[in-house]
C-alpha cells in the first residue's frame, strides 16, 4: 500500500461469503480507501476458495467396544509408584 504513515488503514474488509469454489480475489477487487494505493500488481491473489479434502477413514481407529475410553498415557502407573515409594 501506498499511503501517508497517519492514513494507513487498520483493516481491509472483504465479504467472501459469496464467492463459489475455485473463485479467487485480486488485489485489483479490493475496494481500497481513496486516499490508499496499492503496490502490489493487480492480478496478485489475495485469496482462493478451495474444497477440503475429506479425512480418510483408517480401520480400527473406532474405539472397541469394552475399549478404554481414554487414551493411555505411559507412565502414569511409574509415577504412581515412585509417588507411593517417597511417602513412605
Amino acid at each position: 500500500m501506498d499511503c501517508l504513515v497517519t492514513e494507513i488503514p487498520e483493516s481491509i474488509r472483504v465479504n467472501v461469503a459469496d464467492m463459489i469454489l475455485g473463485a479467487m480475489l485480486h488485489v485489483r477487487d479490493l475496494e481500497l480507501p481513496s486516499n490508499v494505493t496499492a503496490v502490489t500488481p493487480g492480478d496478485a491473489i489475495v485469496c482462493s476458495v478451495r474444497a477440503k479434502i475429506a479425512a480418510e477413514v483408517v480401520e480400527g481407529a473406532v474405539p472397541q467396544e469394552g475399549a478404554a475410553a481414554e487414551p493411555e498415557i505411559i507412565g502414569r502407573k511409574e509415577k504412581a509408584a515412585e509417588e507411593t515409594e517417597a511417602g513412605e
